[in-house]
């Protein structure tokens, strides 16, 4: 995809792409089966940004507008094939006319550049064209009917007549009276699973990838591309994996997104990795535009919609913008269907808070398949830890789990983690909406205290626990900080500095276990998904060592039948299916190949601790039930898979035991905490 990848599209393959699009051989950014040529208003940026690398080419200084879209190429090209596209467009300008782009921009000369101040000055005069798209929607939540879907039949007919489409959704009833006094919205919102109505006429099942970017006005970035899910065929169902995240953090006036759905023919990892930088930059670019025209705001009151269509027709060119780019520089896989959403903080407010949380976006390309995407939201009142326990008794003893109930205080994002110092019970969470910090609670006489921050901790993922016995013990935390593997200890009421343990070594979270009275053990999902290893003995650690098989699409887990008995690690399958089992041999000091565990499969990472009938695996169900399962192993034999009574979870589940002894529990109790 870029100029030093390894995908077969070349440099001149690239330039010959761009020609035949400005000869109009093809419709701007269209996919699939898409036919239809968009309104020439909406390629202005498009065109923008083909003439400032023109421009560039010609030694000119570019404007602040042109300045923001020639950086958008970067990361797809060199600076030399940059001005070699604008090269091409200054050739095809001169040679005949380019109806695909508005007439206020291909009228002025090369010599004169084009501002963002000209973008404000031009867009009303081309809101007409641009708002008579099919295949842009605006929809009002407060008017929608309910249980009525967010994309009409007219809008989807329209998104596969042109390939692409906008969607920019408000609530007119829930605007704040007093906004610049109102605290910005913290939301999060998950992509959930995908359905299928209709696989790709190629011979096979499709193979299917997101690649998807969010940002908000307040500076909150993500952007991500997820792994293939494969054998996906007409009417299945997919759960994505937990903690696939659109957004999380604070908006104050808009969130945008762009999600790309593509069908795999030819990606490699280096395909995957440049395609990451680009939605990065998609990221980066929505977040630009939202914050001038914030600066410009007001120039098109409308005022059922208030300061929405100031982003409604910007969108719009994005869209198509990011449409024709792809179509110059993706490699062979097939672009189902891209589609850009706008939401305004009303309406975050109200999906969050006061209606149904789950949203479904179609994207249907026509011969390339027609899948739905699901989605949820959650906002800080609805994103408290949870905690539900059961006693810890004889076998064949009756016991079941206590009702689940939330934390008094406190919010959370991802996997919590949970374990047991010196005889209370200890859970770390990292904070809600995308603020990377660790928060910690105790449980004392019955209640969980309110919860209070680890200094120095910042992580992108879920952190994990672990503790070591006796008197001179401590309570280990170790997180994912810019992949590298960071712990923090906890002792006589206090968390110790972060130290590095390395660098550059894990994806996602790592997994911590105690093993006899010294020995920390961790293990990470590392470059190529494959597992490494480390240990902590004599107040240092070793270096990390590669397992002898066994691939994984997550974080892994570990834990033990009881603390005498070497660790298990437990993890997802690389292609997400069923969970797999290697455990610890402490001579010669390494680790079994992995087998296949009895148990069906999860979308999240498992958790492991020790009940009194045996070790117990608890996981969430790798479908839209979010319902929390478990089995336990003992001498070498699985029980039945046991659904949690009512527990669901967004996102993995923490166990720990518990040794408060009580009449109900003799042997204490077994604990689990998760998200709702």
């Amino acid at each position: 995809m870029s100029s030093s990848g390894d995908v077969t599209v070349t440099q001149a393959e690239r330039v010959e792409r761009l020609r035949a699009q400005l000869q109009g051989h093809k419709p701007l950014g269209t996919f699939g089966a898409a036919k239809a040529a968009p309104a020439a208003a909406t390629g202005l940026l498009y065109g923008v940004m083909l003439r400032g690398a023109a421009r560039m080419a010609d030694g000119l200084e570019l404007t602040d507008l042109e300045t923001q879209m020639v950086k958008f190429l970067r990361p797809l090209a060199s600076e030399e094939e940059i001005r070699e596209l604008g090269r091409v467009f200054a050739e095809e300008q001169s040679s005949h006319a380019l109806g695909m782009f508005p007439d206020v921009l291909t009228s002025r000369g090369m010599e004169q550049g084009y501002a963002f101040e000209d973008l404000v000055k031009d867009l009303p005069a081309l809101r007409a064209e641009i708002a008579a798209q099919p295949n842009l929607s605006l929809v009002d939540l407060d008017r929608l009917d309910e249980g009525a879907p967010l994309d009409s039949a007219e809008f989807i007919e329209g998104m596969r007549a042109y390939g692409h489409g906008v969607t920019v959704v408000t609530a007119s009833d829930h605007h704040p009276d007093a906004r610049a006094a109102a605290k910005p919205e913290q939301v999060a919102v998950g992509l959930h699973a995908f359905s299928c109505k209709r696989e790709s006429n190629e011979a096979g099942r499709d193979e299917i990838y997101w690649a998807h970017s969010a940002s908000s006005d307040l500076a909150g970035k993500r952007s991500a591309v997820t792994r293939e899910y494969g054998a996906i065929s007409t009417g299945d169902y997919q759960a994505l994996d937990a903690g696939t995240e659109l957004f999380s953090g604070e908006v104050d006036k808009f969130l945008t997104a762009h999600i790309i759905c593509w069908e795999a023919d030819h990606s490699t990892s280096r395909w995957r990795d440049e395609m990451v930088k680009v939605v990065r930059k998609i990221s980066d670019l929505l977040f630009e535009m939202a914050d001038r025209l914030a600066q410009y705001g007001g120039h098109f009151p409308v005022p059922e919609y208030h300061d929405l269509i100031d982003f409604f027709e910007i969108a719009a060119m994005i869209g198509l913008a990011i449409a024709g780019l792809l179509e110059l520089f993706r490699n062979h896989d097939d672009i189902v269907q891209e589609r850009t959403l706008v939401f305004d903080r009303a309406a975050l407010g109200k999906w969050a808070n006061d209606m149904n949380p789950v949203a479904s976006w179609d994207f249907d390309g026509g011969s390339e398949g027609h899948y739905v995407l699901i989605a949820r939201t959650a906002s800080a009142i609805n994103a408290r830890p949870r905690a539900t326990s059961m006693p810890r008794v004889l076998p064949g003893v009756p016991h079941t789990w206590s009702p689940d109930v939330p934390f008094p205080s406190g919010t959370m994002s991802g996997t919590p983690a949970l374990a047991e110092y010196q005889g209370q019970l200890y859970c770390v969470v990292s904070g809600f909406a995308g603020s990377g910090s660790l928060w910690w609670s105790t449980l004392k006489d019955g209640a969980w205290r309110a919860f209070a921050q680890i200094p120095g901790a910042i992580t992108s993922d879920s952190p994990t626990l672990t503790a070591q016995s006796g008197s001179g013990g401590k309570l280990w935390c170790a997180y994912n900080r810019g992949n590298a593997v960071v712990t923090t200890r906890f002792s006589a009421g206090s968390w110790s500095r972060p130290e590095t343990v390395a660098e550059n070594i894990v994806l996602g979270s790592p997994a911590l276990a105690t093993y006899g009275s010294s020995k920390v053990l961790c293990v990470v999902r590392g470059p190529e998904n494959k597992l490494y290893w480390n240990e902590h003995q004599k107040d240092n650690w070793g270096t990390f060592k590669p397992f002898a098989s066994g691939t994984t699409c997550d974080s892994p887990a570990l834990g033990q039948e009881s603390g005498s008995h070497a660790p298990y690690c437990v993890v997802r399958g690389a292609d997400g299916k069923g969970l797999y089992m290697s455990n610890y041999i402490q001579f010669p000091g390494e680790w079994s190949m992995f087998q296949k565990l009895p148990l069906g499969s999860t979308s999240a990472r498992p958790a492991l601790a020790h009940s009194a009938d045996g070790m117990m695996c608890m996981y969430r169900a790798d479908d839209l039930s979010e319902e929390l399962r478990y089995a336990t192993l003992k001498d070498n034999v699985w029980s039945p898979v046991t659904k949690h009574p009512t527990a669901t979870s967004a996102d993995g589940p923490a166990l720990a035991t518990y040794f408060n002894l009580t009449d109900e529990a003799p042997y204490g109790y077994m604990y689990c905490v998760h998200r709702g």
